[in-house]
């Protein structure tokens, strides 16, 4: 028995206008002070985005696309008055963050 599996996002990296990504959540004060904030503003300024935002369309709506993944990097191009910003747009609409099963501890710190 064969089964098609599909691709969970498009096969290319879309440029979208930052008024078409419509947030799930906004970022707190406290995170926009936090250290890591800046570092992650200071590598987007330097390097650019090296991590696409993850989006998946509205339904319904034309154009309109929400943000699942990239919360941080949204905020700050924002900031930073960007109007296109690079996107992964994923096939499904999962409203779950796409790095939240990574796990960030060193293999000494697993043990």
């Amino acid at each position: 028995m064969t089964r098609i599996v599909e691709a969970a996002f498009g096969s290319e990296i879309a440029v979208l206008s930052s008024g078409s990504i419509l947030p799930l959540r906004s970022v707190p004060e406290n995170i926009r002070q936090s250290s890591k904030f800046r570092r992650i503003a200071q590598s987007i300024a330097e390097v650019g985005v090296i991590e696409p935002l993850v989006v998946a369309r509205v339904r319904g709506e034309k154009d309109k696309y929400m943000l699942l993944d990239g919360h941080v990097r949204y905020a700050i191009l924002t900031e930073n008055g960007e109007a296109q910003i690079s996107c992964l747009v994923a096939n499904d609409d999962e409203a779950f963050t796409y790095n939240k099963r990574v796990n960030r501890l060193a293999t000494v710190q697993e043990h």
